[in-house]
């Protein structure tokens, strides 16, 4: 049996870098942006494994010293599955295990999906959305770079 990381959720994955900040560079800023539903409701189960996967597959591939997540184009509301997504992005190798240092990251939110986030990261991760969340992709650039 063929299986498909697409038949698990509607959610849909693109990766994206600038130019100037090349993966392999040694200097490298990834975006891993998404699209769908995601949330813990029956009907969107699985988009929140899938995000995590292609979070943990960008990093493994690319090793970006920065990351922006964007999820302009999510659709979430509740749900703390996401925050696997989150930690995934922030500081856990594909082991589950902490490292030493968190990459600096940022996360573009809508309309969409700021307020479910914004109360994930606050009640569940006891993380300020100020100091993750942008509108842009670009703000995002600028938010990693000055972290580091």
């Amino acid at each position: 049996m063929n299986l498909s990381f697409y038949e698990s959720s509607d959610v849909e994955c693109w990766f994206w870098t600038p130019d100037e900040f090349a993966p392999d560079d040694g200097n490298g800023l990834l975006v891993v942006g998404f699209s769908g539903t995601a949330g813990n409701s029956g009907q969107y189960s699985g988009g929140d494994d899938f995000m995590t996967a292609m979070v943990g597959a960008g990093r493994t591939l690319w090793n970006p010293q920065y990351l922006v997540l964007d999820f302009s184009k999510l659709t979430y509301s509740w749900g703390d599955n996401m925050t696997g997504v989150i930690g995934a992005a922030r500081a856990l190798n594909l082991l589950g295990v902490w490292e030493d240092e968190e990459i600096p990251l940022a996360i573009v939110v809508s309309e969409m999906c700021r307020e479910g986030l914004a109360t994930l990261i606050d009640n569940e991760m006891s993380l300020s959305p100020r100091d993750y969340f942008v509108e842009s992709v670009e703000s995002g650039i600028e938010l990693v770079k000055s972290r580091k």
